[in-house]
């Protein structure tokens, strides 16, 4: 499957690259955002899982685990922009990270990463990335 996309990147005529390159890029900004909480401030990025069965879509918050893992408290912000006008306003969200002193996210097993479920509050400009592009294990 990679080697098909990077394949298709040398048939593609260069506009056509740098436009799908233009269009990632943006696609990859809209899903990113900051998490402020404990003293700590770091970047995360929202990703879309379709709902599977009798399991609903959610929309998960990945970031580095130290990040979870440092930050002190239940609730930290996720600093986030809405439409105001002609340009951006700042629009801050709560985001549980503990019940009490236990975690509400997951860790990867040997990575550092870790996931969270997460309502993105209505009317705020992100895009999660879908599940379906995010590579997978066996891409590796």
């Amino acid at each position: 499957m990679r080697l098909a996309r990077a394949a298709a990147l040398f048939i593609l005529p260069a506009p056509a690259v740098a436009a799908a390159a233009d269009d990632a890029c943006r696609a990859a900004l809209r899903a990113t955002f900051r998490l402020h909480g404990g003293g700590q401030s770091r970047t995360a990025f929202a990703v879309a899982v379709p709902a599977e069965g009798e399991l609903p879509a959610a929309v998960l918050v990945v970031t580095a685990a130290h990040s979870f893992e440092k930050m002190q408290g239940e609730t930290v912000t996720a600093v986030l922009r809405a439409a105001a006008g002609d340009g951006w306003e700042r629009r801050d969200a709560p985001v549980a990270i503990r019940r009490g002193t236990t975690p509400n996210w997951v860790r990867h097993p040997s990575a550092d990463v870790a996931v969270l479920p997460w309502a993105p509050p209505e009317g705020v400009d992100l895009a999660p990335i879908p599940l379906a592009q995010v590579a997978a294990a066996a891409d590796f």
